[in-house]
């Protein structure tokens, strides 16, 4: 969008150019064909000559206004490019910290599952714990959990080794890779 807005501009911009260019360009024809009227009236009327002069100087002065204006307008297309710079650098920092913000989370959220898994089987050990009754079923349970927390160790230590190659590791915003989508 800010990309559009700096085309059109650019266009406009262009376009004014031209129509300047092109008004310069009859300009200096018409002084041209003014000279020349300049220096045949020149010997019928002085007052004629002087007031043709005057002319051609309110038109250059005209001319010099529309430059100053053209360099102005240039001025402000460059000011609006560098904002639109900024805003753009700015745009993709903000990219890059979603990114990983949502990478981050992603593996607190793996964390939380496994802790959650494990929480589960303590509240089942501790049960099967005060249910002395039947002693054989609380050791079939006590070793089925017991697979379970091995099961559930393998996953903490695959956890561990996807956050040690973890993407988004950085020490700060100023340096390291990251890579967008």
């Amino acid at each position: 969008m800010v990309a559009d807005e700096v085309r059109d501009l650019s266009g406009r911009t262009s376009h004014f150019s031209q129509q300047i260019r092109g008004l310069l360009a009859n300009m200096q024809v018409s002084i041209e064909a003014t000279e020349g009227a300049i220096n045949q009236m020149a010997a019928q009327d002085m007052t004629f000559a002087l007031t043709s002069k005057d002319q051609v100087e309110q038109a250059m002065i005209g001319i010099e206004e529309m430059n100053r204006r053209t360099g102005q307008t240039v001025e402000e297309l460059n000011h609006i490019a560098g904002e639109v710079e900024s805003s753009v650098n700015q745009a993709i920092v903000s990219l890059q910290f979603q990114d990983m913000v949502t990478q981050l989370l992603g593996h607190v959220v793996r964390r939380l599952e496994v802790l959650g898994e494990i929480a589960g089987d303590e509240g089942r050990l501790s049960a099967a714990l005060r249910d002395t009754a039947d002693p054989e079923a609380a050791l079939r349970l006590m070793q089925s959990l017991s697979e379970h927390v091995e099961q559930l160790s393998e996953k903490l230590s695959e956890l561990k080794r996807s956050v040690s190659n973890n993407p988004v590791q950085q020490s700060s915003f100023s340096s390291g890779d990251v890579e967008l989508f």
